[in-house]
């Protein structure tokens, strides 16, 4: 079958896919008064792997949910500032915060099949939302979200059994699969491999560097031989005395990693603390 059979049919969007970057200007998360994060500018640029790492309750998370206006979701949360995808700030009031998360798509830390559905029906479960009833398109964005995700030849003989019938590196690219049958444009990752063994990781890295020809990518790892394994760029935040996270750095991995700027940067990459 050919690549572009399913992702050549939308229009404005071409047989080979390319992410959008996205622009953070001043931005400040709050849980109720609390101040979570502050004054953070970073730009994901397009088809690239950014890293944001840094210690438990640094903001990083809090970051990548405000990406796609998860944050807002949780009672009491608010964020200030611009968030520019493309050229549309998805932080206006007037921009569909459901149209926004399905070009910015989510990937978890522990995977999330949906339990009642099989695992042709995981794949292809935010298509139906939409609307979408040709079985024929359906049967094509099975087949290709499972191959982009190295998942198809696993699962192609048991499309009917439980996704949560496999195991968990499995449905981690399973919960990948369905993240980009709606072709999003940018994919957000936190801790994808926090809950997985060494091999399903590796297999999850070497599925991550294949997507961004296609997608954005942005994670959140603790794990740093991982960050400088996958990701093009590495962004490193730090949470002061009142747990408010800021951007320390922002860079090439490789420099991030080899000779940072800061020496907060250098003490957290060498285990000094964190």
């Amino acid at each position: 079958m050919a690549q572009s059979s399913v992702y050549g049919e939308n229009a404005g969007r071409t047989a080979v896919q390319a992410g959008k970057g996205i622009k953070v200007e001043n931005l400040n998360a709050y849980y109720g008064k609390h101040l979570a994060i502050k004054n953070v500018s970073i730009e994901f640029e397009p088809n690239l792997i950014t890293a944001l790492i840094g210690p438990s309750g640094c903001g990083k998370s809090t970051l990548l949910r405000n990406l796609n206006r998860l944050h807002e979701v949780i009672p009491g949360a608010r964020a200030e500032g611009k968030i520019f995808l493309g050229e549309e700030n998805i932080l206006d009031k007037k921009v569909d915060s459901a149209l926004i998360r399905r070009k910015i798509g989510m990937v978890f830390q522990r995977p999330n099949p949906f339990p009642a559905l099989s695992i042709k029906e995981n794949v292809v479960s935010g298509l139906r939302l939409e609307g979408e009833s040709n079985p024929h398109k359906l049967e094509r964005v099975i087949e290709e979200s499972l191959k982009r995700s190295y998942l198809w030849d696993e699962v192609k003989d048991k499309l009917d059994e439980p996704g949560v019938s496999l195991s968990g590196g499995q449905q981690q690219r399973l919960c990948i699969a369905r993240t980009i049958a709606v072709q999003p444009e940018v994919i957000l990752m936190d801790e994808p491999c926090s809950a997985l063994d060494p091999i399903s990781t590796l297999k999850i890295e070497d599925l991550m560097l294949e997507l961004k020809k296609r997608f954005t990518i942005i994670i959140v790892t603790h794990n740093m031989q991982q960050a400088a394994r996958v990701s093009d760029k590495t962004g490193f935040m730090l949470a002061g005395a009142e747990r408010t996270g800021e951007l320390i750095e922002y860079a090439e991995t490789k420099k991030v990693f080899t000779s940072p700027k800061e020496q907060r940067t250098e003490d957290y990459i060498s285990g000094r603390f964190g």
